[in-house]
């Protein structure tokens, strides 16, 4: 949407198209706000997640103790930011917390100079194979998916449930519609700091607690 000529490209091609698919419904209320009017309502199938790379669900008994896990793109919309600076307030309150970060982007370098402080809690992996990239949603206490922007639908956050990882995320876009805050993770507002810190915080203490 920052092309206009793509803009009026994108409107004739779906248009004239027989059956337009959303990953969920906030997609699917984007696409017949900016793409209509369409020839009939967009119609939301999730992708869904591919459970035969899953393995056994559930947490395995060696889970990480007091280890967040963060996998996006390191670009502005995904929280990152903010994400470190919960981790900076948090460690006050748990200094054996560790927080490791997974992909790459623009804002690597600015991320990276905001954990300095504590840059011995905070792991910068860049881009990782999937394959390793499940070991860690395996072992992790906690996936956070802390969007500031609106996300169509967050694949990490249902990989890292069937992981049996906590998650914890913004109420943000489709990611409204997939996480259920006190049934299947928690959620915070995007942006706040204070609250995402304290979420982080409260499940940690749950990821310790016996089954």
């Amino acid at each position: 949407w920052l092309s206009r000529r793509r803009a009026v490209l994108a409107r004739r091609l779906f248009r004239r198209a027989d059956l337009v698919l959303a990953n969920s419904a906030f997609t699917a209320e984007v696409a017949s706000r900016r793409l209509g009017p369409l020839r009939r309502p967009v119609a939301v199938v999730s992708p869904g997640i591919d459970l035969g790379r899953v393995g056994s669900l559930g947490p395995p008994s060696d889970r990480d103790a007091d280890h967040i896990l963060f996998v996006g793109r390191l670009v502005p919309g995904k929280g990152a930011k903010v994400l470190v600076d919960a981790f900076g307030a948090l460690l006050e309150r748990r200094p054996a917390a560790r927080l490791t970060i997974v992909g790459d982007g623009s804002e690597r370098a600015s991320l990276e100079g905001a954990a300095r402080t504590f840059a011995h809690a905070v792991d910068f992996r860049g881009a990782l194979a999937p394959d390793v990239v499940t070991d860690l949603l395996r072992r992790v206490s906690i996936v956070a998916v802390p969007s500031t922007a609106p996300e169509g639908l967050s694949l990490v956050a249902l990989e890292a449930m069937a992981h049996g990882a906590i998650v914890v995320a913004t109420e943000c876009g489709g990611l409204a519609e997939t996480m259920r805050h006190g049934e299947n993770g928690l959620v915070v507002p995007p942006g706040d700091v204070k609250a995402l810190a304290a979420a982080l915080d409260e499940g940690l203490t749950s990821a310790a607690a016996p089954a």
